[in-house]
């Protein structure tokens, strides 16, 4: 009758032991299937006439993506769609500029970045993008 218990125990401690393999696995799958879009000041400008011209660049160290899309969202203006591209592979970046009248003021600016994972689940994040300093050639922080 021990014996008989213990060969229970064993075979529920195998399945526990699988069980857990597996969920391990899912998450390791789900992981490297995240694309990591990653958006980084680049520069900005003024001109005379008060036109700003701000730049930054969207990196993926991740998975790649697909259907990569981001808007961006300026103070008292509509929604600007800044990028729209099919594919954007590991490692690939993508430089994206865009005209305002004067100076980015304070912390209005929103980047939604979007996109679908290696799994075709849809993925999004959103960034609220500043001028670091006050001068209008400052560049843009997006956090």
């Amino acid at each position: 009758m021990q014996q008989q218990r213990d060969l229970v125990e064993v075979s529920r401690q195998q399945v526990e032991s699988e069980r857990e393999a597996l969920a391990y696995e899912h998450r390791v799958r789900e992981e490297t299937s995240l694309p990591r879009l990653t958006p980084s000041a680049a520069g900005g400008s003024f001109r005379g006439d008060g036109e700003s011209t701000y730049s930054f660049s969207i990196t993926n160290y991740g998975h790649a993506a697909t259907g990569v899309m981001a808007d961006l969202s300026l103070p008292d203006q509509a929604l600007h769609r800044v990028v729209d591209l099919p594919l954007l592979e590991t490692g690939a970046s993508q430089r994206v500029s865009f005209n305002i009248q004067g100076p980015l003021q304070g912390a209005d600016a929103r980047l939604w970045l979007r996109c679908t994972d290696g799994l075709g689940r849809p993925q999004s994040v959103l960034y609220s993008v500043e001028r670091v300093d006050d001068s209008p050639h400052a560049v843009l922080l997006v956090t």
